[in-house]
């Protein structure tokens, strides 16, 4: 796959408004690499990428959730929900919805880049990670877009693992304040799940006492 001329300007803007996150070179790394590898390049990023929500609240840099154990555990509670044995692709939705973060960081909103501009970094990190793997690329784009029901499924769990995470962290550093964390799944309405399993889960761990 060839970055078009465009492309790489973003990118170049991009990267010079969050030098940190090493955008351009994460970009040539995998260019630099065969197709078939740039998955499992990317799922050793994100088995080492700190969760920057996490770490901006204050939890220690060694101990806050990587990209990867957040994935790993939204596919724990995927399996607490009955009919997931029917949803035959929402692993495959959970394990790419935050890969383009191997490329392109986790971003907060103190980065200071718009929403548009985070969704083009990231369609194109997709695209580049799995240019080998198109299913991989359409399962991304169901998690973001939200057109099926597994994608909205995988959203909420999303937040469900966010909730348990946060959570687990407040009980652990009552000094630090999550609640924003916390609101963006308490907020919601439960109607608005995607599944009556996922709105039960919910529900099972508003009412659960903090371990």
């Amino acid at each position: 796959m060839n970055i078009t001329q465009d492309e790489f300007d973003f990118i170049t803007v991009m990267d010079a408004s969050c030098p940190d996150k090493r955008i351009l070179q994460n970009f040539h790394d995998f260019l630099a690499i065969d197709p078939v590898d740039r998955p499992q390049l990317a799922q050793d990023k994100i088995d080492v990428l700190p969760r920057s929500g996490y770490v901006a609240c204050g939890v220690p840099r060694e101990e806050a959730e990587t990209v990867g154990q957040h994935v790993r555990d939204m596919k724990r509670v995927a399996r607490e929900i009955k009919e997931y044995a029917f949803f035959y692709d929402l692993d495959m939705i959970i394990d790419t919805h935050d890969m383009p973060e191997a490329i392109v960081g986790d971003f907060m909103p103190s980065d200071g880049i718009t929403a548009a501009e985070k969704q083009r970094l990231e369609e194109i990190a997709i695209n580049v990670i799995f240019q080998a793997f198109p299913d991989r690329i359409d399962a991304w784009h169901q998690f973001e877009t939200g057109s099926t029901v597994n994608g909205r499924i995988a959203k909420d769990i999303d937040r469900l693992q966010m909730l348990d995470q946060a959570r687990k962290y407040q009980a652990r550093y009552p000094e630090l304040n999550l609640s924003d964390i916390i609101k963006t799944v308490t907020s919601r309405k439960p109607e608005s799940f995607a599944s009556d399993q996922v709105m039960a889960l919910f529900r099972k761990r508003m009412a659960a006492p903090v371990l």
